[in-house]
C-alpha cells in the first residue's frame, strides 16, 4: 500500500473533504495529544487536549460537549504548565467520575513529572471542575509519551502505566491506601548496561489468547503487548498483577521473525473471529497487523509499508469501527522539516485505512498542520445513529474485567444480580472498550448495558495550528 496514491485518488466520504466541522478556538500552543471522555457525567464525550509551548510549557484543556457536533471552551485550563505530551482519564480515586493524567517530557517546568488532577465535580452538577494544579505528581522524572490506566492486580483499583521515550514502561501502583509516587519498573532489573536512553514508550492491554466471552479469572487478566531491548521483537506478557517480578526474558508470546517494534499499539478482535488482535505502527515504515490463528496458537502477521517518501511522516495509529463490520485504521500525519529549506512541514494528510482490503476510505482536507494524535468517538449520538447492546457474563472471581465490542460509545447501566451499580462500583475505559468492577463475587450475574455506534468521529491534534474535529458523515 502506498499512501502516495492517496492524495491523487478519490476517497471515499467517511467525513467531510473540504474542511473540519469544528476547529479549536485561537492558538498559541502546538498540540500534543488528545482523548475524548465523559468530564461531567452526562454521557457525552467531552475532549480533552493538552500541550507545549517553549520556555514555559503548555497546559491541559477540556472542551464541553454541546450535543450538536461542537463544543464550549476551554471550560477548564489547568494552572500548572509543563511539557504535556500524552492523556488518558480514569476514576483513580474510585469516587465515580473520571480524572484526567498527563504524561510530560524531561526538558520543560516541573521536570517532567507525570499527573493527574482530580474530577471535582458535585453530585447533581453539570459543570466541568477540575483541580487546578495536580492532585498526585509522580516522583521520577521520565520523558513520558503513553498513559493507561488499568486495574493490573485486580483489587478494584486502576494502576497507572507510563510508556517512556528515553527510558522502560513502568508502573504506579494504586490501592485503598492510594496511587504511588514511586514507579515500579518490570524491565529494569534485567536491563543492559548498553541500553541507557532506551525507548519503550509504545504498549497496549488486552487478553489475546482465550476466547473474548470466556469468564475463567486467569484468562480475564490483563496481558501486556509491547516490546523490550534484549528480546528486540514484539512480545506478550502476563503475570502482570506483580509487576515487580515481570521477567523481561519470559514473555508468553514472540513474534516469530525480524517484525519491528512498534512505537504505537492497538489491540482489538479485528477479524470478528472471537480473538483479539493487533496493530502497531511506526513513523517511518508503516505498521504491521497481527491476527491471531487459534490453529498456530499464534498470530499471523501482515506489514503493511506508507512508502519512503512519508519517512518520519506518521504519528499515530488509532484502531475504530467507522462501518458495519469493518475496522479502520487512523493514521495521523505529522510530516517532516525539510533541513535545506523554510522550517515548515512538508505536506501531510492525516488517512483512513480500510484494514478490511488496506484500501484507503478517506483523506483530511488539511494540510501542514502536523497532526500528533488523534481522537475517535461519537460526539453527537442519536437514536438514528445508535443501538443497544446488552451483555451478560458470570462472575469468577472479584473485581474481574470484560472487553466491550469496540462499536461501543457509552455503558449505560450495570447490573451485578439485577442490583444497579453506581458510578464507582465499576470502571469504563472509553478508549479500550473494557470494564472493570470493583468488587462482586464469584457466581454473581453480570449485566452491561452500552449504547453503541458506527458513527464514531474523528478529532486531529495539531502542532502547527488549531485541532480539527470532523464529524462522521
Amino acid at each position: 500500500m502506498n499512501p502516495a496514491l492517496v492524495f491523487t485518488s478519490l476517497c471515499l466520504s467517511l467525513f467531510r473533504t473540504d474542511a473540519p466541522d469544528w476547529q479549536t478556538p485561537g492558538y498559541y500552543y502546538a498540540q500534543t495529544d488528545a482523548i475524548f471522555f465523559d468530564a461531567d457525567n452526562d454521557s457525552d464525550l467531552d475532549l480533552a487536549v493538552c500541550s507545549y509551548g517553549y520556555p514555559s510549557g503548555g497546559f491541559v484543556s477540556i472542551f464541553q460537549n454541546n450535543g450538536y457536533g461542537s463544543f464550549s471552551g476551554p471550560v477548564w485550563t489547568s494552572m500548572t504548565q509543563s511539557g504535556f505530551m500524552c492523556l488518558t482519564s480514569g476514576d483513580y480515586d474510585n469516587d465515580g467520575d473520571m480524572d484526567l493524567a498527563a504524561g510530560c517530557i524531561n526538558r520543560y517546568p516541573n521536570d517532567g513529572c507525570n499527573m493527574i488532577f482530580e474530577n471535582t465535580l458535585a453530585n447533581g452538577s453539570l459543570l466541568i471542575s477540575f483541580s487546578s494544579t495536580p492532585d498526585w505528581t509522580s516522583s521520577d522524572h521520565r520523558d513520558t509519551e503513553e498513559l493507561k490506566f488499568i486495574d493490573s492486580d485486580l483489587d478494584g483499583y486502576l494502576e497507572l502505566w507510563s510508556g517512556n521515550m528515553d527510558s522502560w514502561i513502568c508502573v504506579y501502583d494504586n490501592s485503598f491506601l492510594g496511587l504511588s509516587s514511586d514507579p515500579i519498573d518490570p524491565f529494569l532489573s534485567s536491563q543492559p548496561e548498553d541500553a541507557a536512553g532506551y525507548s519503550q514508550r509504545g504498549f497496549c492491554f488486552g487478553r489475546f489468547f482465550d476466547d473474548l466471552g470466556t469468564s475463567d479469572p486467569e484468562t480475564a487478566e490483563f496481558e501486556l503487548l509491547c516490546h523490550w531491548f534484549e528480546i528486540s521483537r514484539i512480545s506478550i506478557y502476563a503475570d502482570l498483577s506483580s509487576p515487580s517480578t515481570l521477567n523481561p526474558f519470559d514473555p508468553i508470546y514472540s513474534v516469530p521473525g525480524s517484525v519491528r517494534n512498534g512505537q504505537t499499539y492497538n489491540s482489538a478482535d479485528i477479524d470478528s473471529d472471537g480473538y483479539m488482535d493487533w496493530v502497531t505502527g511506526f513513523t517511518s515504515s508503516g505498521f504491521n497487523v497481527g491476527l491471531y490463528n487459534p490453529d498456530t496458537e499464534g498470530f499471523d502477521v501482515e506489514a503493511c509499508g506508507i512508502g519512503s517518501s512519508k519517512v518520519e511522516a506518521a504519528s499515530s495509529y488509532q484502531l475504530a469501527v467507522l462501518a458495519q463490520d469493518k475496522y479502520h485504521l487512523i493514521v495521523g500525519m505529522r510530516g517532516l522539516r525539510n533541513p535545506t529549506q523554510a522550517p515548515t512541514w512538508t505536506e501531510q494528510q492525516t488517512f483512513i485505512v480500510n484494514l478490511t482490503d488496506n484500501s484507503i476510505d478517506w483523506t483530511s482536507p488539511v494540510l501542514n498542520r502536523a497532526t500528533m494524535a488523534v481522537a475517535v468517538g461519537d460526539v453527537n449520538m442519536t437514536p438514528l445513529s445508535t443501538w443497544i447492546i446488552t451483555t451478560s457474563e458470570t462472575l469468577s472471581a472479584p473485581n474481574q474485567t470484560f472487553f466491550l465490542p469496540t462499536e461501543v460509545q457509552r455503558v449505560n447501566r450495570v447490573l451485578l444480580d439485577n442490583r444497579i451499580l453506581d458510578r464507582d462500583e465499576y470502571h469504563f475505559d472509553p478508549e479500550s472498550k473494557w470494564i472493570s468492577l470493583v468488587g462482586g463475587t464469584a457466581g454473581a450475574t453480570l449485566s452491561v448495558r452500552c449504547t453503541a455506534s458506527y458513527n464514531s468521529d474523528l478529532f486531529l491534534a495539531c502542532a502547527d495550528g488549531p485541532g480539527c474535529l470532523f464529524l462522521h458523515k
